[in-house]
């Protein structure tokens, strides 16, 4: 199978003064630089990529692995950093950045790259949100863990808690602390990446669902919403990737969100989904009227 990665790299800068939208793309294409050093910014004749150039090139990729006779094969894309919009100064800029968000679409599993020195900042916040919403898979690496100054055995358990606080939307994402300069655990970023994409990959038999459906109503009963008491009549798995399960119910406004996150919690609790968000839909189910 084809693995595709996104390394997601952010900079830590400054606030955005009012309400401006940090990830406000307009649709410019041209020439110019996106950073001092990656580019030369004295060569005029450098034109941006085009999407039809990047697709070719992708799907090329994609050919070359599958011809490899490799038996496992990664496709790793990797981005551009995000910076916000008050620093965006160059077409080209704009272009790697959409190209950017386009590659979480393209991707089975994102690597969110968090700066060890830096901590987490709102543009990492703000990746995590977007890699959550688009239903990927994720691993977050934490770089830079090498030159953390004063570790000691509780580092890494309050640098995790951080993480947990700060990045709220992939709480089901692993974390592997590396350094990219010294190759300190880059070998587990693979076999994190294989656990995320098998966990993304899941199927529940729908036999177990409804067992654990049973167990969760009878430890927690479902609330009541106009004297009416919520009921699940039926769950099964319609989607993977990630693992998405649908609850025939007989009232969707009686599902408060406080019980759909408790359903949400145990059945993450029953199977291994580290590494994946999981979906929930609840849909009301159609009562046939008697006939007289």
């Amino acid at each position: 199978a084809r693995y595709d990665a996104v390394h997601a790299d952010t900079a830590d800068e400054e606030e955005v003064e009012g309400d401006e939208d940090p990830f406000y793309l307009p649709p410019m294409f041209g020439e110019s630089t996106p950073e001092p050093g990656e580019l030369d910014m004295e060569n005029p004749e450098w034109q941006a990529p085009v999407d039809d150039s990047l697709e070719r090139d992708l799907k090329r990729a994609q050919e070359d692995l599958a011809s490899s006779g490799a038996p496992r094969r990664y496709l790793l894309i990797d981005t551009a950093g995000i910076r916000r919009r008050k620093w965006i100064k160059t077409r080209i800029e704009r272009v790697s950045i959409v190209q950017s968000f386009k590659s979480i679409d393209r991707a089975e599993v994102c690597l969110l790259l968090i700066d060890a020195t830096k901590g987490v900042t709102d543009q990492d916040a703000k990746l995590a949100g977007l890699i959550h919403a688009k239903g990927r898979a994720a691993v977050i690496l934490v770089n830079k863990w090498d030159i953390v100054a004063n570790k000691d055995s509780d580092t890494a358990g309050e640098f995790v808690k951080e993480l947990r606080r700060d990045l709220p939307f992939v709480a089901y994402a692993p974390i592997v602390f590396i350094s990219a300069k010294t190759g300190q655990r880059t070998h587990r970023i693979l076999q994190a990446v294989d656990q995320a994409k098998e966990a993304a990959h899941t199927r529940i038999p729908t036999g177990a669902l409804n067992r654990q459906l049973a167990y969760i109503v009878r430890k927690h009963q479902p609330p009541i919403h106009k004297n009416r008491r919520l009921k699940f009549y039926f769950g099964s798995q319609v989607a993977v990737a990630p693992p998405t399960f649908l609850f025939w119910v007989n009232d969707t406004d009686a599902v408060h969100f406080s019980y759909e996150r408790f359903v949400h919690n145990q059945i993450r609790a029953k199977w291994d989904f580290e590494g994946t968000p999981i979906k929930l839909i609840m849909r009301k189910k159609q009562t046939r009227k008697k006939r007289g």
